[in-house]
């Protein structure tokens, strides 16, 4: 997936997704922040596809790795 975000976007979403600062985030949140960043209707139709082989707890690495 693409966007129109750069790396400090990206890392504040995770950042604002990541509210108690445990390095991080549910899959469920890991989801919200990547519809938060889609820009199109395309890239939130795919992030079940993306998200199926992912675990309960992403980090970071793993959040900017899905988008």
């Amino acid at each position: 997936m693409t966007g129109i975000f750069g790396e400090e976007e990206i890392k504040n979403v995770f950042n604002l997704m990541d509210l108690q600062a445990a390095g991080k985030i549910s899959k469920e949140k890991c989801k919200e922040a990547l519809v938060s960043l889609a820009s199109s209707e395309f890239q939130i139709s795919k992030l079940d596809e993306h998200l199926k082989s992912v675990p309960a707890k992403v980090d970071y690495a793993q959040f900017k790795e899905l988008w």
